[in-house]
């Protein structure tokens, strides 16, 4: 198990948005790793990299033609394939999907031998139809191994889908810090650029906007807690899922009246931009109604920013019984409020929290740490699959 360079891994990623498999690949390539990126063709990669990032995968713009999108998604499986048997992957490392229709050259992999991973962002989709399960169980169980990001999501894929556990290792996810690196900003300035000031008290939901992310509950909780908060701010800052949405959400918020207490983005932000957002806030809201793992909290330790979250999800976990963050008893409005009002009674304490937070996203997600834990795990893979015990 000494092998490095010589260890060739595609990391596939469909997303367009998220910059996790970017991150992890640079992490692997700084472990010796040689690997290769795949991703949508409109892509928006920041920073450079010194490993390949192979934009193959087709856009979904809706200005795009569905015949081009159709003949380019063909062209990208057949690229992988071809790239795959070429260059001698060792592991086929999948991130996310482009298309649910993925999951058949996915088996396809598996039955030529192929070691594919899998790492398991979510167990079962958020918006879910009965058919989920017979996929997602088809999907998990075809995996050479799974990467899970919590002990929570592990024990989730074991008793949803029913999945041994040998076969799930879990790997936190790493920290998002390279947001800092685009636009270093302090409290002070990024401040004053939202219209905000030094004693405001403020709470940011950053994010896509869907509806079970809960954003209507966290509206709710902050009216009832700005009674008893004068200086409670609230920033919102994220696309959203559709035109239908964003306007019941500015609908609610007009019909709360309460001026500039609140201030909606409710636009795509930019990697450049986030920086700002999360250093004018004090802490990060996540009042989701379903979640297993969310990205936003390890933006959110990188800059040194507790949360306050829902009982959902593996939030309990990665709060780290209540030294990095606030977690409502009960999902509801009122409990949330409850949990605004505790957590800036004591600035100290939330100050503390904050530098704890901190330091958990420069040790534990941090991705030197993290990428050398994925290489052990695509050894493990390899050697258990070359012994013969499994394909």
């Amino acid at each position: 198990m000494s092998r490095t360079r010589d260890l060739k891994i595609l990391m596939l990623d469909g997303l367009v948005g998220s910059e996790y498999a970017e991150l992890l690949s640079a992490g692997l390539h700084a472990a010796g790793v040689d690997v290769r990126l795949v991703v949508p063709e409109n892509r928006p990669i920041y920073a450079a990299r010194d490993f390949p990032v192979l934009k193959w995968s087709p856009s979904k713009d809706p200005k795009v033609k569905r015949i081009r999108k159709v003949t380019q998604y063909l062209k990208y499986l057949a690229n992988i394939f071809k790239y795959v048997n070429d260059e001698k992957i060792d592991v086929i490392h999948y991130q996310f999907f482009r298309r649910k229709s993925e999951l058949l050259f996915f088996l396809l992999l598996r039955a030529l031998g192929k070691k594919v991973i899998l790492t398991a962002h979510n167990v079962l989709p958020h918006e879910y139809h009965w058919s989920n399960f017979y996929y997602q169980r088809t999907l998990f169980h075809s995996a050479s191994g799974i990467i899970a990001h919590s002990d929570f999501i592990k024990n989730k894929i074991f008793k949803q889908l029913h999945i041994s556990p040998q076969r799930i290792v879990v790997i936190p996810h790493g920290s998002y810090e390279q947001f800092g690196q685009y636009n270093s900003i302090s409290q002070v300035a990024a401040r004053k650029k939202l219209g905000l000031q030094k004693k405001d008290q403020v709470l940011l939901f950053f994010g896509y906007i869907k509806p079970y992310k809960g954003l209507d509950l966290l509206l709710d909780a902050f009216d009832l807690a700005k009674d008893e908060m004068p200086d409670l701010k609230l920033i919102i800052a994220g696309g959203v899922e559709s035109s239908e949405l964003k306007k019941y959400y500015q609908d609610k918020i007009d019909r709360m009246n309460v001026g500039s207490k609140i201030l909606p983005a409710m636009e795509y932000i930019p990697a450049p931009d986030v920086a700002g957002y999360f250093m004018a806030a004090d802490i990060v809201a996540l009042p989701y109604r379903h979640i297993y793992h969310s990205g936003v909290v390890h933006t959110a330790f990188a800059f040194g920013r507790p949360i306050i979250a829902t009982d959902v999800g593996d939030f309990r976990e990665v709060a780290e019984n209540g030294a990095c963050g606030f977690i409502s008893e009960k999902n509801t409005a009122e409990s949330f409020a409850t949990e605004v009002i505790r957590a800036f009674s004591d600035q100290g304490k939330l100050k503390k929290m904050g530098n704890f937070c901190r330091e958990l996203s420069q040790t534990k997600y941090n991705w030197d740490s993290i990428a050398q834990k994925t290489k052990e795990f695509y050894l493990t893979v390899i050697n258990y699959n070359e012994t013969g015990n499994s394909k």
